[in-house]
């Protein structure tokens, strides 16, 4: 009885280690894998309609293929949505050269894709509601002392998908950043912020990038005559005062001198919708190198005469 247990013991050790040999070496087998498909294309839900069998013959361990045979749960994967191509009606497919880059998602790590039983896989996305909607950013930054903005904050993009209702959709203005908080700034400003879904939409992405230009300055000041503009013929406008200091913020070192090259005016049809006479005063176009312009003061009182003969 003894010598019986020990020849199915040594049996049974035997088989292991044949199965566990095997199963260690590199194999090959066809492969299929439910895929329910996710991207991000234009106008279209984000998952697809239902999961596409993707089969394949490929290469693997022993162990790694028997795992991937007994698999029976739809497998979710991210493709990017310029590796589709709209077929017909709701339907997208991609190649079997796009489907190689996601061979880790589809089948795992450790498993080469020797080829794929389909050249196309056709996945159906259905349409859904939605808007093209502006960026706008919620900002909160100082400068170091002498430094500055040299533009707007840009956003890229500036605009993103929104899918929801049509009426929520219909008065959605603008999609808001969360807080951009910077302090202390004395370099160009960039990054990358997360956007305030609204409760109950979706967003075509979660993020966008954001960038600012920033110079260190210095400030100049001139005194410039006012200059009116615009002004009808047979008619003088009088501007009080009529010389003004201007205010200059240039980048630091100076490109050029700025003096001589900015002019200041009032602009006639300005005076003419104005009840009470007075009119901002505005700068013509800026010199390279001057950031910004402004004036002390920053109103004028206007008269109109009568031109002498």
């Amino acid at each position: 009885m003894k010598n019986w247990s020990a020849l199915l013991a040594c049996l049974l050790l035997s088989f292991v280690s044949w199965l566990v040999l095997n199963l260690s070496r590199v194999n090959y087998d066809i492969v299929s894998v439910p895929v329910v498909a996710e991207s991000n294309i234009e106008g279209r839900a984000a998952r697809s309609a239902e999961a596409v069998t993707v089969t394949a013959r490929c290469r693997a361990s022993g162990f790694r293929l028997v795992r991937l045979s007994t698999r029976r749960k739809d497998l979710t994967v991210r493709f990017d949505a310029s590796d589709f191509t709209h077929r017909e009606g709701d339907f997208f497919s991609i190649s079997a050269a796009q489907l190689q880059r996601y061979a880790a998602d589809l089948f795992g790590p450790g498993v080469h894709v020797e080829s794929f039983f389909s050249e196309q896989f056709q996945f159906r996305f259905a349409e859904e509601n939605c808007r093209r909607v502006a960026v706008r950013g919620l900002t909160s930054i100082s400068f170091r002392p002498q430094y500055t903005a040299l533009s707007e904050m840009v956003f890229s993009p500036d605009s993103v998908t929104v899918y929801g209702a049509p009426d929520v959709l219909r008065r959605l203005e603008m999609v808001p950043t969360a807080l951009i908080d910077v302090r202390d700034v004395r370099g160009d400003i960039h990054g990358e912020v997360a956007l305030e879904a609204p409760y109950g939409l979706r967003l075509s992405q979660q993020t966008v990038s954001y960038s600012c230009l920033v110079s260190r300055y210095v400030e100049l000041r001139q005194t410039l005559p006012v200059v009116a503009t615009g002004v009808p013929s047979g008619t003088e406008l009088v501007v009080y005062p009529a010389t003004v200091e201007a205010v200059l913020r240039c980048v630091f070192p100076l490109v050029e001198d700025p003096a001589g090259k900015i002019a200041c005016h009032v602009d006639y049809a300005e005076f003419a919708r104005s009840r009470s006479g007075r009119c901002a005063l505005r700068a013509g176009a800026l010199p390279q190198g001057v950031i910004d312009c402004r004036f002390e003061p920053e109103v004028c009182s206007c008269v109109e005469k009568l031109a002498r003969p």
